[in-house]
């Protein structure tokens, strides 16, 4: 996450800056100003330490690692036993 935006801040960083966030139609975008909150407040180096769990709930709200897992375990095991019944949709579960 920590990249060369938090290095210049210039009036061209401000109006760009969103492009490459969550802040428009995100859903990690509450998760994600804390991080940034975070790691502002502490800085760089320190940041990273100390927000480590805000930076990786935002990883995992961003990426879905888990949740990408969590499905293919649920399909392996359905194809396991045998079951044909159609699965539920991949975004059931999104808010």
């Amino acid at each position: 996450m920590p990249g060369v935006l938090n290095y210049f801040k210039t009036p061209l960083t401000d109006l760009t800056g969103t492009i490459l966030t969550h802040q428009y139609f995100g859903r990690c975008q509450g998760i994600e100003m804390k991080a940034i909150n975070c790691l502002e407040a502490y800085g760089q180096e320190r940041g990273l330490k100390e927000c480590g769990d805000l930076l990786g709930d935002y990883e995992e709200c961003h990426k879905r690692f888990k949740q990408i897992a969590r499905y293919e375990a649920i399909q392996s095991e359905r194809r396991k036993q045998g079951v044909f019944e159609p699965a539920p949709r991949a975004d059931v579960y999104e808010d």
